[in-house]
């Protein structure tokens, strides 16, 4: 099936994939390929995902898709436990969830949706921590890896947006995008740097 969404682990050890299917796969990167399966996610009754994200310690995986649902929880756990451990909600949004990803440690989730907010979860209380908008579908989020503070989010406006979860306004915004903007990121190595896929080329 066609992947909609990966994501490396922080220490380079595992990925997470999402594809049209109920379920997320969780890889080992150092194996070859017809062993590289490490294990798999189920998602009860919530139909197929379209991003995910692991966390800093890798214990946890989050999903989002059509649903509108943001889950969250341990892949280890539900090895054990099986399909009696699915990933719990920790909030929901008006719209499908396009992006995920974890902002500096397992407690904050950044989710972007087609409702065209973007939400900063506390993972454990299960709260919205923060929201900030866009006036089109957000398509993708990424944290920044030296500041825990920003986010960068885009989308269908057709804008790069740096938003501040400490003072919830934008610290940034920058056009000249002609599609949608379908990926972000932030330099790894020079963090005030990033870049954005958009389908205009």
């Amino acid at each position: 099936d066609k992947i909609h969404s990966c994501a490396w682990s922080s220490d380079g050890e595992l990925i997470v994939t999402a594809a049209k299917e109920p379920r997320l796969l969780i890889w080992d990167a150092s194996k070859p390929n017809n062993r590289a399966q490490l294990a798999e996610v189920f998602l009860e009754n919530d139909g197929w995902p379209l991003s995910c994200a692991i966390s800093p310690s890798a214990s946890l995986v989050a999903s989002g898709g059509m649903n509108e649902k943001v889950l969250v929880g341990s892949w280890r756990k539900q090895i054990t436990a099986g399909r009696k451990y699915p990933l719990n909600p920790v909030g929901e949004h008006e719209g499908y969830v396009s992006s995920l990803c974890f902002l500096g440690d397992d407690r904050n989730l950044v989710s972007g949706s087609g409702d065209s907010f973007i939400r900063v979860w506390d993972v454990g209380a299960k709260t919205c921590k923060a929201k900030f908008t866009h006036s089109a579908d957000v398509l993708a989020v990424a944290s920044n890896p030296d500041n825990n503070d920003l986010i960068l989010a885009a989308g269908a406006d057709l804008e790069c947006r740096v938003h501040d979860v400490r003072t919830t306004k934008c610290a940034g915004v920058f056009v000249g995008a002609e599609s949608d903007i379908e990926h972000v990121a932030f330099n790894p190595a020079l963090s005030h740097f990033f870049v954005g896929a958009s389908g205009d080329g």
